[in-house]
């Protein structure tokens, strides 16, 4: 099970993980998601942990707060155990892939499109590498939309 603060704004995780989220700040929240993947509102009030939330079904869910709408959240919910979120230079690490040929998928809420997926073969004991090149939409943001489960792109 994770636990995600109000600070929280992007992750993966495995299908069949279960999500608790905290409010450790001073407001009041609503967290919710009416993304087709998972579905739930979940009232915060200040130090209140919520039931866990079990993401059952693999997609994107979008997370907003319906008294906050600038506050937004992506989950990406994946069947491999095999996932990795990039870190401040943009790299991602998967460890322990088995010695085989493996399709490496990325995935930004922000993509104009989605690239094809790299393939990476790795033998015994070497490292693969796969470099992804995505093109953004910088001329906006993106908001929660409750007509549009997976958000919807705005220009400021």
């Amino acid at each position: 099970s994770r636990d995600w603060s109000s600070d929280v704004c992007s992750s993966d995780l495995q299908r069949g993980s279960s999500v608790v989220f905290r409010n450790a700040d001073t407001y009041g929240h609503t967290v919710y998601s009416v993304s087709q993947t998972k579905t739930f509102t979940i009232p915060l009030s200040r130090d209140v942990v919520s039931a866990p939330v079990v993401f059952d079904t693999s997609g994107v869910v979008v997370v907003g707060c319906s008294i906050h709408d600038w506050m937004i959240a992506y989950v990406l919910v994946v069947d491999t155990p095999f996932f990795a979120v990039t870190n401040a230079t943009g790299t991602a690490v998967l460890r322990n892939l088995p010695t085989d040929t493996h399709d490496v998928y990325v995935w930004h809420p922000g993509m104009s499109s989605a690239p094809q997926p790299l393939q990476i073969s790795v033998a015994e004991g070497a490292i693969g590498n796969a470099e992804f090149r995505i093109e953004m939409k910088l001329d906006g943001l993106w908001k929660i939309d409750r007509n549009n489960p997976v958000g919807r792109y705005v220009t400021p």
